[in-house]
C-alpha cells in the first residue's frame, strides 16, 4: 500500500513538471518572435543610415551631374566603347561615347556607394582579382601572354586636365575605385611597364553629349559641365541708336558694342581628395574664371 502511494506521489511530481515545461515552452515561442523582430527592425534602422550617410558625400542623389573619361586596353588596342546593358538603373552609365556619366538616381549609387563595380555591372563587365571579361566575351586574365610578357591589369588614372601626366596606378580593389568628375581612367591589361595613353574620350569631357551648349542671344545654365564647372551661357546684346547731327543736320548712327560674359565656376557637389584605394586620387582645384570683352 505505501509503495502504491509512492507511485502516485511521483506520478503527479512528474505531471508537475512536465506542464511547467509546457508552460515555459509557451512563453518562450512569443518571446523568441519579439526577439527576432526588434533585432531585425534595429539592423534594418543601421542599414538605412550607413546608406544615407554614404549618399551624403558627392556625388549627392539628384543633384550633381560628373563625367569621367573611361575606356578599356586589351593588351594592343583599345576596345570599342562599353555600352548600357542594364538600361541605367542607377544614374551611373554611359551614352556609348567613352564617358562614364555620373548621376546618381538611387543612394545605392549615390556619395560613397558610387564606385566603378556599379558603372561595371551596368555595362555588362565581369571582374575579379586575377580577370575581367566584357559584355562581348573577350577575357583578359592576369599572367597571360601579351607582346612577348606576361600581362597584368590594372587601373590606370589621371587627374582632371593633368592627361599629359604619368597615371596613377591601382592594382588592388579596382571595382571600388571612386571616380571623380573630369579625371580619365583606363583598365588595362598590358605587358608591365608598357606605356597607355588616356584613352580616346578624353576630348568628349570638354562638351559631354548630355549636357546643353550654350547658344547665343540666350542664357543656358547647367548645374555642371563635363570638367566640373558651373557654367552660366553666353548673353550677347546689340543696341544700334540713331540719332539727328546738330552740326550738319546729317544723320549719324551709334551702335553700342555687343558684350560677352562667361563665367565658369565650381560646379555643385565639392570634389572628395585622397589618393589610391576606394577614395581615388587627389582632385585638382577647381578653377572659376571671368572674362568680359566689349569693342
Amino acid at each position: 500500500m505505501a509503495q502504491g502511494s509512492k507511485k502516485v506521489q511521483r506520478a503527479q511530481r512528474a505531471g508537475r513538471r512536465t506542464g511547467v515545461a509546457v508552460a515555459e515552452r509557451k512563453l518562450l515561442f512569443p518571446i523568441s518572435v519579439v526577439g527576432i523582430v526588434l533585432v531585425g527592425s534595429v539592423l534594418v534602422v543601421l542599414a538605412r543610415s550607413s546608406r544615407e550617410e554614404a549618399a551624403a558625400v558627392p556625388p549627392r542623389l539628384g543633384l550633381d551631374h560628373w563625367h569621367a573619361a573611361f575606356g578599356i586596353w586589351g593588351c594592343d588596342k583599345w576596345l570599342p566603347n562599353p555600352t548600357d546593358t542594364q538600361g541605367d538603373r542607377y544614374g551611373i552609365h554611359t551614352h556609348g561615347d567613352g564617358l562614364i556619366h555620373i548621376h546618381p538616381t538611387s543612394s545605392a549609387a549615390a556619395g560613397e556607394n558610387a564606385k566603378l563595380r556599379v558603372f561595371f555591372d551596368e555595362i555588362g563587365l565581369e571582374i575579379d582579382e586575377d580577370s575581367f571579361t566584357t559584355a562581348a566575351g573577350d577575357t583578359f586574365r592576369e599572367g597571360s601572354r601579351c607582346k612577348g610578357g606576361r600581362g597584368v591589369i590594372q587601373l590606370l588614372r589621371w587627374r582632371p586636365g593633368e592627361f599629359d601626366g604619368e597615371p596613377q596606378v591601382i592594382e588592388e580593389d579596382i571595382a571600388d575605385y571612386r571616380p571623380r568628375n573630369g579625371e580619365a581612367l583606363a583598365l588595362v591589361f598590358r605587358k608591365p611597364g608598357e606605356k597607355v595613353s588616356p584613352p580616346p574620350s578624353v576630348g568628349e569631357l570638354a562638351a559631354p553629349s548630355d549636357l546643353p551648349s550654350p547658344s547665343g542671344g540666350t542664357e543656358d545654365t547647367t548645374s555642371t559641365s563635363g570638367v566640373g564647372s558651373a557654367t552660366t551661357g553666353s548673353t550677347t546684346s546689340s543696341s544700334p541708336t540713331t540719332r539727328p547731327s546738330s552740326a550738319t543736320g546729317a544723320t549719324s548712327t551709334t551702335t553700342t558694342a555687343s558684350t560677352t560674359r562667361t563665367e565658369a565656376g565650381t560646379a555643385g557637389g565639392a570634389q572628395q581628395g585622397g589618393d589610391g584605394g576606394e577614395g581615388g586620387g587627389r582632385e585638382s582645384p577647381d578653377r572659376g574664371q571671368a572674362s568680359e570683352t566689349s569693342s
